[in-house]
């Protein structure tokens, strides 16, 4: 059966895409935000020196994303660091997606039997312009989850396009670009065959083949994963894994169906969720509704088990393993983006099968799509500067560390309201001591207020810090909080210790241009008062008194 769209049908296909390039288009002259972009693209020093190998050879920020690395730094290439060609590459990568899904559904309607295009139309609308696909699209650095979509989906739509065994190769292809480009389609292997016994069992056979070779690639990924965030695991109990994960995929649940408040933090942390009842309750709720969907699904209709390829997508970060950004939050929009995909389908079942939808497609439909649009209108606006994004993370997480940080960059850096950024700054050293992000920007505060005492105060952090870790994980923030203080001490007099301080900085990141002139400013001070400035080969922090009262105290 082929699926044959009316006119009206027509142009409410191409209403979707004109609307989410309406919607997207607004990023477009958007830089990038304080949050993570600036470490994994424009501070990153291997696109800074054009170094590329490293990607294949190691993780980089927690993730071996080799594939995406070798995208973004072509397009740091050309676009000479700015913003621009990130937000054209994510808009690109969006409106491919979903012509691969409006494909797939297509075909899966061809496969059921589904007369329905008001359906098709509908379930495209929910993965096109749902709000809660905004972060993955409106944040620089989701485009690893576009990317990573996009080749699962080449995969998924090559292996069940062509018919013969020959199939194997470019999907096998498509698939490693997956995981390569993000980690999280790690469960294709398993899913494939499931997808060929639901739609196609006379490729099961050719699946099973198919998840031999994509598992050998997928160990390789997940073993170096594992290997660059093995600092930042949590150690949870069996039990304490599964209420997290009933607690996630609950969660998800409610924003697909309520999509409000949304939130690029949800400041779900494993210890946080685990010291309330809410998450017993929501594992508790998820339980019973699965239970009467099974039952409803295996004596009505079998065809909803497609819904279990959510479940399966969103497997790796529903916490039932561990993973880094758990400290952050566990469920995050992000991560939804690729598994909408599966609910799409289910979605367009679902209003097929409805025996009153045939009377109402075509208003719902047209409803639908005008009220995605406008929710995803209002949501993006989130996503057009560091202020708004952060004003936006502090009516949902007004006490975690993540926006503790960022709100100390905003008022800090942006705004030059220094006490309040310092505000923020102490909030967020409350969750995290001695976290150098955090001292580098009270630093940086302390010093453009001009209250160079209080600065050279936080010399004492320098005994609590681990060195070897500062240069080897954090070399940009360790290496700003030296630039601060040294500068501090070299206006306070102090000339010989800060001008080691700011060789030290430079030595540790000669790519930063503030690092060099400061040095400049400092040989001139250093000069005028007779001194020649002279860098020590090597700079060893001297002990300093405690911080003072105002100072969360370093903890060990």
């Amino acid at each position: 059966m082929v699926v044959n769209f009316s006119r009206a049908q027509q142009l409410a296909i191409v209403a979707i895409i004109l609307l989410a390039i309406a919607v997207y288009a607004q990023l477009i002259p958007v830089g990038a935000l304080n949050w993570d972009d600036d470490s994994n693209v424009f501070k990153n020093p291997f696109y800074k020196a054009g170094i590329w190998k490293a990607f294949w050879v190691d993780s980089y920020f927690g993730l071996y994303v080799p594939v995406t690395s070798m995208v973004w730094q072509a397009l740091y290439y050309i676009g000479g660091g700015k913003a621009l060609p990130f937000r054209i590459l994510n808009l690109a990568l969006h409106l491919a997606n979903i012509y691969l899904v409006f494909l797939l559904l297509k075909s899966l309607a061809e496969r059921w039997h589904l007369k329905s295009g008001w359906g098709l139309i509908a379930a495209l609308s929910w993965f096109a312009l749902h709000p809660m696909q905004i972060q993955a699209v409106a944040w620089i650095s989701g485009g690893r989850d576009l990317l990573s979509a996009f080749f699962s989906l080449l995969c998924v739509y090559t292996f069940f396009r062509w018919k013969h065994w020959s199939a194997l190769i470019p999907s096998t292809i498509f698939f490693a670009l997956a995981v390569l480009s993000k980690p999280n389609s790690v469960v294709l292997p398993a899913l494939v065959p499931f997808l060929c016994f639901m739609v196609s069992r006379e490729r099961l056979k050719m699946s099973f083949a198919a998840a031999v070779l994509w598992t050998g690639v997928s160990g390789v990924s997940i073993y170096m994963t594992l290997y660059a965030q093995r600092d930042f695991l949590l150690p949870l109990k069996w039990w304490e894994r599964l209420v997290i994960m009933g607690d996630t995929y609950s969660f998800y649940l409610q924003k697909l169906i309520f999509p409000f408040p949304l939130s690029a933090n949800y400041d779900r942390q494993p210890e946080i969720i685990l010291t309330s009842w809410e998450p017993f309750l929501r594992a508790g709720a998820l339980a019973a509704v699965l239970g009467f969907f099974y039952r409803w699904a295996k004596t009505k209709e079998p065809r909803f088990f497609l819904a279990l390829g959510w479940f399966a997508l969103l497997l790796p970060v529903s916490g039932l393993v561990a993973f880094g950004y758990q400290r952050i939050s566990t469920p995050a929009d992000h991560y939804n983006y690729l598994p909408m995909v599966a609910l799409a389908g289910v979605l367009m079942l679902w209003l097929n099968v409805c025996p009153y939808w045939p009377r109402w497609a075509a208003p719902i439909s047209t409803a639908l799509i005008g009220v995605l649009a406008v929710l995803s209108l209002m949501r993006v606006q989130v996503w057009t500067s560091d202020s708004a994004f952060f004003d936006d993370m502090i009516s949902y997480a007004p006490d975690s560390y993540s926006t503790g940080l960022g709100m100390s960059l905003v008022k800090c850096e942006q705004q030059q309201q220094y006490i309040e950024g310092e505000r923020w700054c102490h909030m967020a050293l409350a969750k995290r001591p001695n976290d150098i992000m955090v001292l580098a920007n009270l630093a940086y505060c302390r010093f453009n207020s001009r209250d160079y005492k209080k600065t050279i105060e936080l010399e004492s952090y320098l005994e609590k810090l681990d060195m070897e870790e500062m240069l080897t994980k954090q070399p940009s923030a360790y290496s700003s909080f030296l630039a601060s203080l040294g500068s501090a001490l070299v206006e306070d007099k102090h000339y010989y210790d800060g001008y080691q301080m700011l060789c030290e900085a430079f030595r540790i990141k000669p790519s930063e241009k503030n690092h060099e002139t400061n040095i400049v400013v400092a040989n001139g001070i250093l000069q005028k008062n007779g001194i020649d400035p002279v860098c020590e080969p090597k700079f060893q922090p001297k002990k300093k008194p405690l911080a003072s009262e105002d100072d969360p105290e370093p903890s060990n």
